[in-house]
């Protein structure tokens, strides 16, 4: 059975609760508003491969780690081919299907009204987290930049009144890994409320933030202090090095780099390609001996070359010349010129495993699926953290109650393989009614209100009950149970021809 709180320890959790009711009280109001009347100019440092390879020479150290960092969020800005590798990686985590199962003992009886006591407490915390809401920005960061740190606020009494804050990494390094599953805890640089107006923020964050920088202003030693984990959020992607963060495409800036460069130079042609040069050639009269002796006056000539010149369009330029001048042709074979950029974007795509990316690759829905799933392998192994993490914060804030909270990890391209999967080891028993519903959006609280309201209504005794009957069934057709007719499917591979046959027909259909 969960261990029940004694008196000394109810009433030191009720305080700490309404510690954290108030500093979010305080804070959400600031946190959700954006200041309208402050402009900020962002800029960035045009980056080199030349200075990439010096960051990689020594990636631990903290500079080189910054600039690392400027750099990823840099290439994002301005490189769509690195936008949209960041994106895939980071969308697929989406922590919309979660489950609640209790941790039951096998050696004494279980106390079923206890387990369905803390079943719907944690169901109905965990609803009100909607981590959905709140894990897109925190897996950008985490991709951008390797590690992703985060205070959360929030009112778990309330739905939706729970957010993470993302602090700058700037100033946030991992300082340990706790007990229970490795969960990561990190370190705050308190001189980061020392930079210019930085000390606003003292009466915005959490009240641990100003008393902690109180100590650090007595004692300069304490710059660095591990943040309570109880209110923390840190993910990395590369697990195995803790000691420093390295973006985790950073192995493609090379390449990036290239690919923006390239296309610099391809504007730059592109733009001499449309430009033309029109020159008035003066010849001298012939025969005569003089050097300057031109057929007609300069003068008169300047006359009409600026008039000229003030009807010319911006790229079209104008010259006078003596001299014969002759026409240098930059313009070169476009599509040659577009099968490079390409090229050179495939290039990328395909050194990250991205055939998904790179759609022209793509032979058949057999060849898709394959390169998808092993895109997003890597993809989803956040979630184990993000699992750890959160059994964590439950038991930090509504103490031990034998529940365990798992988001799913199933990749959204292959919520329906699994789905069906499931299906399969439902025919056999196996307990997974409420792993299909959290997999087709039902979360646990709604679950069993709909399940209620079906019984209330007398829906699950009713016709509605019963299996829907298709028109070919009643003309006396067979069918699969599927929809389709004839022999069923066969579940063996098809070749690459036949996966495009295949694809054909349902096309024509």
């Amino acid at each position: 059975m969960a261990k029940e709180l004694n008196e000394k320890e109810r009433i030191e959790f009720l305080r700490r609760d309404e510690r954290n009711k108030a500093a979010y009280a305080a804070v959400k109001d600031v946190m959700s508003h954006i200041d309208l009347t402050q402009n900020k100019n962002i800029t960035y440092t045009t980056y080199s491969r030349e200075s990439l390879r010096t960051y990689l020479k020594n990636p631990a150290s903290e500079s080189n780690q910054k600039n690392l960092r400027k750099l990823s969020n840099y290439l994002y800005t301005i490189s769509h081919v690195y936008r949209r590798l960041i994106n895939f990686k980071a969308l697929q985590v989406q922590l919309k299907s979660w489950t609640v199962y209790p941790d039951i003992p096998l050696t004494e009886e279980p106390d079923a009204e206890k387990i369905l006591q803390d079943y719907e407490k944690v169901t109905k915390y965990v609803r009100n987290m909607n981590m959905k809401s709140q894990i897109l920005k925190c897996m950008l960061q985490a991709w951008k930049n390797d590690v992703v740190y985060g205070f959360c606020y929030g009112d778990h009494e309330k739905d939706g009144e729970f957010f993470i804050h993302l602090l700058d990494p700037d100033y946030c390094k991992i300082s340990s890994q706790h007990y229970r599953s490795g969960v990561l805890n990190f370190a705050f640089d308190f001189a980061f409320f020392d930079a210019g107006t930085n000390s606003y923020y003292l009466d915005v964050y959490d009240p641990i933030f100003k008393k902690m920088y109180n100590k650090y202003k007595s004692d300069s030693s304490l710059k660095w202090q591990e943040l309570p984990i109880e209110n923390t959020f840190c993910l990395k992607i590369n697990i195995d090095t803790l000691d420093y963060g390295i973006p985790p495409l950073s192995g493609l800036f090379d390449s990036i780099i290239s690919l923006v460069d390239l296309q610099g130079i391809q504007d730059l042609k592109d733009e001499l390609d449309a430009y033309k040069l029109v020159y008035a050639k003066i010849d001298t009269i012939s025969g005569t001996k003089d050097v300057d002796d031109f057929e007609i006056d300069l003068d008169l000539a300047n006359a009409f070359y600026q008039k000229l010149q003030a009807s010319m369009p911006d790229n079209v330029a104008l010259a006078m010349s003596p001299m014969k001048l002759e026409v240098v042709d930059l313009a070169g074979n476009n599509a040659d010129d577009v099968n490079i950029i390409s090229e050179a974007y495939e290039n990328i795509v395909n050194a990250n495993g991205g055939i998904v990316l790179n759609q022209n690759k793509i032979t058949n829905s057999a060849s898709f699926k394959l390169a998808l799933q092993f895109d997003s392998m890597d993809a989803m192994t956040p979630v184990e953290q993000i699992n750890a993490w959160v059994n964590l914060w439950i038991f930090n804030h509504l103490g031990e109650t034998g529940m365990v909270v798992e988001y799913d990890d199933t990749s959204p391209y292959f919520v329906n393989d699994r789905i069906d999967q499931l299906l399969k080891a439902a025919q056999y028993g196996l307990p997974v009614k409420l792993k299909l519903a959290s997999l087709i959006g039902e979360n646990p609280v709604r679950e069993r209100g709909m399940s209620f309201m079906e019984q209330a209504l007398g829906l699950t005794t009713t016709s509605w009950n019963a299996p829907l009957v298709s028109s070919n069934v009643q003309g006396g057709m067979t069918e699969n149970g599927d929809g389709s007719e004839g022999r069923p499917e066969s579940e063996e591979p098809l070749s690459d021809e036949g996966e495009r046959t295949k694809d054909g027909n349902k096309n024509e259909k």
